[in-house]
């Protein structure tokens, strides 16, 4: 299994490079790497222009400007080509993922259904956390559709049933940090 960190966004709800923003001592980028880097047999850092990240590992969007769905395809190419036929994706603006709730999705993964190609947590409303996620690569002919037919969405690539949903463990646990506020409230609590 391939470890993703998504670091390839433009921030501009921040102002400014989140994957760079330190939490608990470190950025947020370190925090996400370290915990996949840990768990997986490879990590990569996805970001559309690897000199923002010298020192690790990176992946740049095969097809750009389409969000999350580009670095997804990308991924899931890239671990079909070294032999790998699933990854673990984390967006690195999730500060609250622990290693405990990445090893309940591996195994949550492990005993899916063979028709489930994707395992992420779902919260109380329904909403599915496609960016903690793994994904096996028997998806990318559905992305390629997905991508010529213009819906960029990641939420939209499987039926309800395609989906493998573990309910959230806590309610901050899949918090993400879009904005100063939310940072600033993340590291006030």
């Amino acid at each position: 299994m391939l470890g993703i960190v998504l670091a390839g966004g433009l921030s501009s709800r921040m102002g400014r490079n989140k994957a760079l923003m330190v939490y608990q001592g470190q950025t947020l980028l370190e925090r996400a790497f370290s915990l996949l880097q840990n768990l997986t047999d490879a990590c990569f850092v996805s970001c559309r222009d690897p000199s923002l990240y010298p020192g690790y590992p990176t992946l740049c969007d095969r097809c750009a400007r389409i969000g999350p769905l580009g670095a997804l395809q990308t991924s899931l190419l890239f671990a079909e080509e070294v032999g790998q036929k699933t990854i673990l994706l984390l967006a690195c603006d999730m500060p609250c993922i622990d290693r405990s709730s990445l090893l309940r999705l591996v195994a949550a993964h492990a005993a899916r259904k063979k028709t489930q190609w994707a395992t992420l947590y779902v919260d109380h409303t329904g909403k599915r956390e496609v960016l903690c996620a793994l994904y096996e690569t028997a998806l990318l002919p559905t992305i390629a559709l997905q991508i010529a037919s213009g819906d960029y969405a990641v939420a939209h690539l499987l039926p309800e049933d395609g989906w493998n949903c573990v309910p959230v463990a806590h309610g901050r646990l899949c918090t993400n940090v879009n904005t100063m506020a939310e940072y600033e409230q993340l590291a006030r609590a």
